[in-house]
Parts: structure tokens; sequence; C-alpha cells
């Protein structure tokens, strides 16, 4: 004699909501990051304004780390399963 299991909508939620590997909705974060770091890499032509060397090196490193972000981001993205 066969056992059927009858799955109704309840059963398949209570397992999907218990399921400690599920997916979880991400943010992906590395637009705001890119704008932030854009946004301090304008220090490196305020520097000339302000008459301060320091931001000049702060901003050329953000500026720096900006035309590689692409790299960063895709390395730190997560892998689908």
């Amino acid at each position: 004699m066969q056992n059927y299991i009858l799955l109704d909508r309840d059963v398949v939620n209570e397992i999907t909501e218990t399921y400690l590997g599920r997916e979880l909705k991400q943010l992906d974060m590395s637009v705001y990051f890119l704008l932030l770091f854009g946004g301090l890499a304008v220090l490196r032509y305020m520097s000339a304004e302000v008459g301060n060397n320091s931001l000049r090196f702060i901003g050329g490193g953000f500026m720096i780390f900006t035309l590689f972000a692409r790299y960063f981001f895709n390395s730190f993205r997560r892998g689908r399963v």
C-alpha cells in the first residue's frame, strides 16, 4: 500500500518559513558605495580651492578605488547556489 502525503498551502508555508537555508532578500549596496566613493573623489579637486594637500591624497585614493570598484563589487557578490 502506498502512503501519500498531502501538501497544501499551509504545509508549504510552514516548511519554507522554517527552512534555514532559504534565500534571503538582499539589497545591492554597490550603487550607494560607488556614489559615496565618487563623492569623496571630489576631494581631490576641492583641495586646489582649499589649499590642503591631504585632501588631494584622500581624494586620489578614492578615485583609484572607484576605477577598480567594478572588480571589487563582482568579487564580493554572493554566488548563486
